[in-house]
């Protein structure tokens, strides 16, 4: 009989994030994860064909807008202050702001 596996016993090893730094504007690709910006302003693909597709958005310089090609429901989420991050998570119909905190 196989060994019941515990939560302990399951170990990830060099688990690796795609990481993209950009200086100017940018539309994000698919392949993009964590989105490092030093430019103003970042395009999202649309949400309701990437269900549970996930960006974390860094900026280091300045404020950065977010554009996307479907409407965002709250405008506090079309901008990722100077300094600050968000994390950005589509639900099948829009892009939602799930950073933590």
């Amino acid at each position: 009989m196989a060994k019941k596996l515990d939560f302990d016993d399951y170990r990830v090893q060099n688990l690796r994030y795609p990481v993209t730094t950009v200086t100017s504007s940018y539309t994000a690709s698919l392949e993009d994860y964590v989105i490092i910006s030093t430019g103003s302003s970042i395009t999202l693909p649309q949400a309701s064909s990437h269900r549970g597709k996930m960006y974390i958005v860094k900026s280091t310089n300045q404020d950065i807008a977010l554009g996307v090609l479907l409407p965002i429901p709250n405008a506090s989420l079309l901008t990722v202050g100077d300094n600050t991050c968000k994390h950005i998570i589509s639900d099948g119909s829009t892009w939602v702001d799930i950073t933590p905190g």
